[in-house]
């Protein structure tokens, strides 16, 4: 029994340790192919003899290739066969273990899971973290920047103390590791509120701006309407005086012509009373009455000379008044600066017109007669 065991002992090895060249089906091959390669060295062809012979050399080299290549699968089918056998054991041992080990892979799957699942919920936790700080810094950001659209000149200044009041006050340690991407929100606003606040402010200027010559315009007009009235005024009055002048002359022409009219109803009357006494004197009163015909008419043209003389020069003063006062009209007021080129040219225009008027109408009061 013992010696049973000893040769069951005996058997067992090592596959690593076997040495291929040891196995029976190899034996002695190796030194009889060096043999068939000795008995069969290269012939080279010169003949039907060396042909021949190199014919034979090459089927003794072939078969000592065959022959060997036979082995080989003869010794591959063994190993195959082994294999074989191998694989059997190797499964009905493995049937050992496996379903111990397949009951143990299930705990540990499970286990596994378990924690996979407590990592996702991490995970998910910390995302949604994540998420609320970055909703909470986006929700900022928006309601600052819809403040910042709605901006206008008036509310800069408000809008710079709720800032400094609330939004730069704010705690930071709120946003935890995203501190950087509130304080970058923080910067893009205040980039924001600086272009808003110049374009606002160039919008001011401009809005100023127009509002001014909107005003000096308005200034122009109502001076020239005051111009317009003191000319209508003027020339209201000149017609006024001019009036009342014509119907002074007419009065004085209706006047001296009354009197002569009296003094030819009184000739009239004479000479009828001194019908007779003229007519016996007749020579003599003939040449009486031309000498004081031609001595009242030089009178009354001496008269109406003198009348005439005397009304040109009471009216002198008056025109020297007008005319003094049409003249002071061009200078009185200083003219304005016009930066707007159009209505510099339209009030140059105006002002020639208005220049043109007055020496129209001085002309016209020194002609006045």
């Amino acid at each position: 029994m013992n010696e049973v065991l000893e040769q069951k002992e005996k058997i067992f090895f090592e596959i690593e340790k076997i040495e291929v060249e040891k196995l029976p089906e190899l034996q002695g091959l190796k030194e009889k192919q060096f043999q068939i390669v000795r008995d069969n060295p290269f012939v080279e062809i010169t003949d039907i003899k060396t042909y021949e012979e190199a014919k034979k050399a090459r089927t003794a080299l072939l078969t000592a290739r065959t022959n060997i290549e036979k082995q080989d699968k003869l010794i591959v089918s063994k190993i195959n066969s082994f294999k074989t056998r191998v694989k059997e054991i190797s499964q009905s041992l493995i049937s050992i273990t496996q379903s111990h080990e397949e009951k143990q892979q299930l705990e540990v799957k499970r286990w596994e899971e378990t924690k996979e699942q407590e990592k996702q919920e991490k995970i998910r936790l910390e995302e949604e973290r994540k998420g609320k700080i970055k909703d909470a810094i986006d929700l900022i950001y928006k309601k600052e920047l819809q403040k910042i659209e709605i901006l206008s000149f008036e509310t800069i200044d408000t809008l710079k103390i709720d800032w400094e009041q609330n939004l730069f006050k704010t705690n930071l340690s709120q946003f935890e590791e995203f501190e950087l991407d509130f304080t970058e929100k923080l910067i893009l606003l205040k980039n924001q509120f600086a272009s808003k606040e110049q374009v606002l402010r160039e919008k001011e200027v401009q809005r100023l701006e127009s509002e001014s010559l909107k005003a000096e315009r308005e200034k122009i007009r109502q001076e020239l309407e005051s111009l317009a009235f003191e000319k209508a005024r003027h020339e209201a009055e000149l017609q006024a005086k001019e009036q009342k002048a014509k119907k002074i002359r007419e009065a004085e022409e209706e006047r001296l012509r009354q009197e002569r009219q009296e003094i030819e109803n009184e000739k009239i009357r004479l000479a009828n009373i001194e019908a007779e006494r003229i007519a016996k004197a007749e020579a003599l009163h003939k040449e009486l009455l031309e000498t004081e015909q031609a001595a009242k008419q030089k009178a009354e043209t001496e008269t109406k000379a003198k009348e005439d003389a005397g009304r040109l020069q009471a009216l002198k003063p008056e025109k020297e008044k007008i005319i003094d006062y049409l003249q002071s009209i061009r200078g009185s007021i200083p003219l304005p600066v016009i930066q707007d080129e159009s209505l510099k040219k339209e009030f140059t225009t105006a002002i020639d017109q208005i220049n043109e008027i007055i020496s129209k109408s001085v002309s016209i009061i020194k002609n006045f007669k």
